[in-house]
């Protein structure tokens, strides 16, 4: 019987000249890839940081970029010469942190501060002049802070991932009929996620991580859909990025952040960047790290002295990116440094890689020494991965003057573009002209030295934190003072070990099950009087004592042998007691100081002392002094405004009581505020202000509203005075929300600044925390404190700082999220959890209206329709707003006199009525208002309109 032989119909000679062809085509780009990227263009058109950028798939026509100038820019590679954007899309309303290209390049994704996402057509762009600008096409909203991340499906152009600050990973499906809802396509993390990245094959597989350190492979078939149909989050395979050391005087373990993760070409390689650690290979089926990349050595394998700097990752959010441009596989890998620079190193295969990785059993770990060796543990009593160090890069990119926070390789072009701090773009190149851009120039071949700060860098420094911060304008003249507030905090935080930063709990039996319940907060402990970066507490072990023993200023022991102001049991006006002619007594007749009160705009300001007001009017002028008020006092605060040039003054006047005020400094303050009240002719706003219940309006008046301990009876210390070594001071650091009244802060947002007593202290989220340690400020941020809290306080804090003698130094630790500072790590601190905020454009309920009928001896109110209608001049009506909390008496311009003094005495009778009928929820302390008929704030006004949030 005889076989037929079946041959290939390619012919052996073009199959072998075909892979001759490859094998000649990779030799000549590995010459172009070992000279490195001498050449580069600087792209300039962003007005501030570039935050992150992006080639278009497949033939990588586009480049898009995008940071804190509130644009997303496209840079045109199918042009001969690329000088300027192509293409601008408008839109974002924060910092943009995140870029990503649908499977075709259709569209165009952004995601940030703002916490929305905008997706862009980029089909309908076509080669232009630059001066193209378009919007978005649809806005996704569902995430509740920061977006961090998010990829494109690599199949389909509606469909992405997203995650954010929030701790959701959000499936978005825009096809026509999606097959699931928002809630079957959410997933809550206990975690702020950081990255997320779509395999470019296989469709339904992911990988994310997270602020913790963990970084894991996912798939959409367990992660979302029905409850009934996830499994395990969706996670498959969790990847080994704990670090472990031996040696003396460090903590054993270290748990790193991972800022950001990236898949190469086909999925094979992932690579992790992390922070106060080295960027980490892994591959796509193996938990442990097979490689990790660093810069012992220059491009030329010469050692880095160590007093010159080399790659190091520790005071921004980094993306990096695998690439290999020309070839058939991603062997390169980029990724940004706080040297200036950023660095390309060439992967070997994975291979060669898992033949070099270095595996020790638990048991030689322990009884063998092991100098200088930093592996890879899953557990206390596991094996130790030590994987290959890649400590030659193949290039190292210099041009810039500031740290590098991105690089992108371009597909098919030899080219690799690089952004950071500055506000230009950097394009690399192995020649000096390509098909995309002519005539390069070689770039310097060192990069700016990090010198030690001296007074003109100091007082550069804090220009760049006295200043609004860059990314509010339009436009830009200089950087310089964004530069040299990153280098003040690379002086400070840059050679920071992660062992010290990121501790990992070594006394723990069950890390794993540890490291779940771990809420990613730093504990700092109040009570530990040295002022060494080591003085906070590495270890995991909480010590509640630590935390509730008692602590007691001598300030607060003397307020509290003394007669304190209850707000609940005390009359406002306080006329006809013993107490009243106790004030008129010693009041004596009408205040002088009134013949000054309102005869000019701006607000003026007098303190109790004594049963007398004293003038505070110098605190106005004085910068450092205004909006500074002390808890154990009383003051009256009259604003004078004019709703037009020619419109008639009208006043606001509020009587403010502090939480240890006396009962004789409150009864002064009311009876004082009612006198001013009546001299200007019976039509003012008045308002009673309870510390930590002030009203909005109040708050508005201040661009730094700050209380602190003292008074009168204990003495005014001042934040700008050094503190004696054996005492601290604390600080509760927030930002006011919603509609206030723009005087002094050009922003609308106050910083609400606060002193609490350190005895019991139980931090809350979403709260900034400032210790005062005399030479040194301690700030920490919770996880749910807002970025422009974190930077609003540290913007203060650092200009109170510069006016002691000597000046107070500065450092910031604790989850960060968006924050320009490195976050630091400890023990898990006590922070109570609070609710997330209704989401913005959220309905309120509606205020309640009363009728008020009978007199301050014998009185009922009746509920009517609230309606403005409602309100009849001879009458005297109550409206309680719950939604922003105030209770308001409106009076009508024929109720008699005796019956107006009375006017936030009804008020407060009204709500320790309701309190004792209610129960403890009721908050007697809310801001009242009197309210005169034709006189009405805006914020009564709007009471009877529908609101949001």
């Amino acid at each position: 019987m005889h076989m037929r032989r079946t041959f290939n119909k390619v012919c052996p000679t073009e199959s072998l000249t075909a892979r001759s062809i490859h094998i000649v085509r990779k030799d000549v780009l590995r010459r172009f890839y070992d000279c490195g990227f001498p050449y580069s263009r600087t792209l300039t058109a962003h007005r501030s940081c570039v935050n992150y950028l992006a080639f278009s798939r497949h033939g990588g026509r586009w480049l898009a970029s995008a940071g804190d100038d509130f644009r997303v820019l496209l840079w045109d590679f199918s042009e001969e010469d690329v000088v300027r954007p192509g293409h601008v899309f408008a839109g974002p309303s924060g910092n943009v942190l995140a870029l990503d290209f649908s499977a075709t390049n259709q569209y165009l994704y952004s995601g940030g501060a703002d916490n929305i996402i905008l997706k862009y057509d980029v089909s309908t762009v076509g080669s232009s002049n630059g001066s193209g600008s378009s919007s978005v096409i649809e806005e996704y909203g569902d995430h509740h802070d920061s977006v961090r991340a998010l990829t494109c499906h690599p199949y389909e152009d509606e469909i992405f991932l997203s995650v954010g600050e929030d701790g959701k990973l959000i499936l978005h499906d825009g096809r026509a009929g999606g097959r699931m809802s928002a809630a079957q396509g959410t997933l809550q993390h206990t975690a702020a996620f950081t990255g997320v990245q779509h395999h470019p094959v296989m469709e339904h597989v992911f990988a994310t991580c997270d602020a913790h350190g963990q970084v894991c492979l996912r798939d959409t078939r367990m992660a979302f859909g029905p409850l009934s149909r996830r499994s395990n989050d969706g996670i498959v395979r969790v990847y080994n990025t704990k670090l472990s050391r031996k040696s003396a005087g460090y903590r054993y373990l270290s748990n790193p952040e991972s800022s950001s993760l990236t898949f190469d070409r086909d999925g094979s390689k992932l690579a992790v960047t992390f922070l106060h650690y080295f960027p980490t290979i892994y591959a796509l089926s193996d938990p442990h790290p097979l490689a990790i990349c660093t810069g012992r050595n220059a491009p030329d394998s010469t050692p880095i002295d160590p007093s010159q700097r080399t790659y190091t990752n520790s005071c921004t959010m980094k993306s990096g990116a695998f690439g290999g441009p020309g070839m058939d596989e991603d062997d390169l890998y980029g990724a940004g440094s706080d040297d200036f620079r950023a660095y390309v190193w060439k992967i070997p295969p994975l291979m060669t890689l898992q033949g070099l990785r270095k595996e020790i059993t638990a048991h030689d770990w322990y009884t063998r020494e092991w100098p200088d060796t930093v592996a890879f543990a899953e557990g206390k009593w596991e094996s130790r991965y030590v994987p290959l160090e890649i400590s030659t890069p193949l290039a190292r990119l210099n041009g810039h003057k500031s740290i590098v926070n991105s690089v992108a390789i371009h597909p098919s072009l030899l080219h690799i573009a690089t952004s950071g701090v500055e506000r230009q773009i950097i394009l690399h190149s192995p020649t000096p002209s390509s098909p995309a851009v002519q005539n390069l120039s070689l770039t310097a071949p060192t990069v700016r030295t990090l010198q030690p700060q001296d007074s003109a860098a100091r007082r550069t420094f804090l220009r760049a934190f006295l200043e609004p911060h860059p990314t509010l304008h339009e436009e830009i003249e200089e950087e310089d003072e964004t530069i040299s507030l990153f280098d003040h905090i690379l002086r400070e935080e840059g050679e920071a070990d992660v062992f010290t930063m990121r501790p990992w709990g070594e006394d723990s039996e069950d890390e794993d099950e540890d490291e779940d319940e771990d809420e990613d907060e730093t504990m700092i402990d109040v009570f530990d009087t040295s002022f060494s970066d080591s003085s906070y507490k590495s270890t995991r072990a909480v010590c509640p004592d630590i935390w509730f023993e008692p602590y007691y200023h001598r300030e607060y022991r003397s307020l509290r042998m003394m007669t304190v102001y209850n707000v609940r049991d005390s009359d406002i006006v306080l006329l006809g007691s013993d107490l009243e002619q106790r004030v008129r007594q010693h009041a004596g007749a009408k205040e002088s100081a009134w013949a000054k009160a309102g005869v000019k705009l701006g607000v003026q300001i007098w303190r109790v002392q004594d049963f007398k007001i004293i003038d505070c009017s110098d605190w106005v002028a004085h910068e450092k002094k205004y909006g500074t008020f002390y808890d154990g006092d009383s003051y009256i605060v009259l604003h004078t405004h004019q709703d037009g040039k020619d419109s008639p003054l009208r006043y606001d006047l509020h009587f403010w009581q502090g939480e240890y005020t006396t009962v004789d400094q409150a009864a002064t303050a009311a009876f004082k505020a009612a006198e001013l009240d009546e001299h200007l002719g019976g039509k003012v706003t008045q308002y009673r202000e309870i510390q930590n219940y002030e009203s909005p309006r109040y708050l508005s008046y201040f661009p730094h509203f700050m209380i602190l301990h003292g008074g009168v009876s204990t003495g005014h210390h001042s934040v700008l005075t050094m503190l004696p070594e054996d005492e601290k001071k604390i600080y509760t650091m927030v930002t006011t929300r919603g509609k206030v009244l723009k005087t002094r802060s050009e922003d609308g947002k106050q910083l609400i600044v606060r002193e609490i007593p350190l005895e019991g202290l139980v931090m809350r989220q979403g709260i900034v925390y400032v210790l005062d340690k005399g030479p040194l400020y301690w700030q920490f941020n919770t996880k749910k404190s807002t970025a422009w809290a974190r930077y609003k306080a540290a913007e203060y804090m650092m200009y109170l700082g510069q006016w002691r003698v000597p000046q107070t130094k500065f450092q910031v630790f604790g989850y960060s999220g968006r924050s320009r500072v490195p976050s630091s790590r400890g023990i898990t601190s006590p922070v109570m959890d609070v609710p997330l905020p209704p989401n913005p454009g959220t309905p309120v309920d509606p205020p309640v209206l009363y009728k008020f009928n009978g007199d301050i001896n014998g009185w009922q109110v009746v509920a009517i329709a609230a309606q403005r209608t409602s309100l009849q001049s001879d009458g005297v009506y109550i409206l309680d707003d719950r939604a922003f909390p105030a209770v308001y008496t409106w009076l009508g311009k024929n109720v008699p006199g005796p019956q107006r003094k009375f006017a936030l005495q009804y008020a407060q009778n009204y709500l320790n009525d309701k309190r004792t009928k209610e129960g403890e929820a009721v908050q007697v302390a809310t801001t009242l208002v009197k309210v005169n008929e034709d006189a009405e704030p805006a914020s009564f006004l709007e009471a009877f309109n529908p609101r949001t949030l």
